[in-house]
C-alpha cells in the first residue's frame, strides 16, 4: 500500500508539473503583447522558432513524435524551482490554422487563431509521466 501510495503522489506531481506549463502556455498564447502568425511557425520546431511547431497532418503530429520530448531544440521549458519532480515540464505549441466560421472565407483577417498545447511533466521519478493537451482560441 505504501508504494501504491508513493506512485499516486509521483503520478499527482507529474500531472501538476504538465498542468502548469500548460497554463504557462495559455498565458503567453493569450498576452496581448504575443502576436504570434503562421509565419511563426515552422515543421522542424527548431531556433528560432523552437518550440513552436506546425503540425504535420500527412504524417506523425509533432507532439507524438518521441524525437521532439528529448532533443530541447524542439520544446519550450517551463522553469519552476520544485524540488519534487525530477526535470522541468515541457511543452509545444502547434498553430491549427483559423477558426473560419461561415460565411467567412480564408483568408480572414478576422477569424480566430487555433492552437494546440501540448505539455509533458514528470514526477519525483522519470517513471511518472503525465501528457496534457489542449487547444487554445486566440480572438483577433
Amino acid at each position: 500500500q505504501q508504494r501504491m501510495a508513493s506512485n499516486d503522489r509521483d503520478r499527482q506531481i507529474a500531472f501538476q508539473a504538465a498542468e502548469a506549463a500548460l497554463r504557462q502556455a495559455e498565458s503567453y498564447l493569450g498576452n496581448a503583447a504575443t502576436s504570434l502568425s503562421s509565419a511563426d511557425f515552422d515543421d522542424a520546431c527548431e531556433s528560432p522558432k523552437k518550440g513552436h511547431c506546425n503540425p504535420k497532418p500527412a504524417s506523425t503530429e509533432q507532439w507524438l513524435i518521441a524525437a521532439n520530448w528529448t532533443d530541447s531544440d524542439k520544446y519550450l521549458v517551463y522553469d519552476t524551482t520544485s524540488p519534487e519532480i525530477l526535470s522541468d515540464p515541457k511543452y509545444i505549441i502547434e498553430y491549427m490554422g483559423k477558426q473560419v466560421i461561415p460565411p467567412a472565407t480564408l483568408p480572414c483577417p478576422t477569424c480566430n487563431d487555433i492552437f494546440r498545447i501540448t505539455t509533458l511533466g514528470t514526477g519525483f521519478t522519470d517513471t511518472a509521466r503525465v501528457m496534457l493537451q489542449s487547444y487554445f482560441v486566440r480572438t483577433p
